[in-house]
Formats: C-alpha cells, structure tokens, sequence
C-alpha cells in the first residue's frame, strides 16, 4: 500500500495501523519531515502504529539525489518495492572493486561523473 497526501492528514496511515491489512508494505510518499509530523500526530491521537512500523516506509523510495522530479520519484519508489519484493539491497551492483567494502558491510555509494 503506497499513501500520498498533500497536506498533514493521519487518516489514510490510521486507517492502515488500525486494520490488519494483508500487505507486505506501507509506504508514504512524503519528506522525511511531512512523514514525522504525520507519525507524530497519530501518536499525539493516541493510534497505536506497533503492527505498521515493522512494515512502514516513510519516506518510500530509494535515495536517489537531490533531484525530485515526478519520473525519478516514481523510479525510486518502484525500486524500492522491487530490492524489498525479491531481497535485493538497493545499493549498486557494481562491486567487482568493492568486495571488502561490501563484506564489511560498508554502505556504497557510486560517483557518477558529469
């Protein structure tokens, strides 16, 4: 289940805490400090979000950069549900170099130039 709002509004996230949905995840297309507020709020109503958090992500999506426009956020969001669908980690699969890195479990984090 994936949630969008436009402004602070608990309803959609308390609807989904409080019913045992059968999804594997939760997502919240929000900033991390639009998802805080909302999170705070359900608290302040006093919502329990024990069975949601374990299967919650706010904000969805891969970190992709500072660029936020309509397609990447979507390319973010299903690569996201896809890593978490299969078991995959998100980071990039370039490693043939950074095999120690990944072993150490370091996160990578790839520079593309420009």
């Amino acid at each position: 289940m994936i949630i969008g709002t436009r402004d602070q509004d608990t309803a959609c996230l308390r609807a989904a805490a409080l019913q045992d949905l059968p999804c594997r995840l939760v997502g919240m297309i929000a900033s991390k400090r639009k998802t805080l507020q909302i999170i705070k709020n359900l608290e302040a109503e006093g919502t329990s979000l024990e069975n949601i958090l374990p299967r919650f992500h706010g904000p969805i999506g891969l970190d992709l950069g500072r660029h936020k426009s309509p397609p990447a956020v979507a390319l973010s969001i299903m690569a996201e549900i896809q890593a978490l669908r299969f078991g995959g980690t998100g980071l990039p699969m370039d490693v043939a170099n950074r095999r120690e890195d990944l072993l150490a479990g370091r996160r990578i984090t790839a520079k593309i130039q420009g």
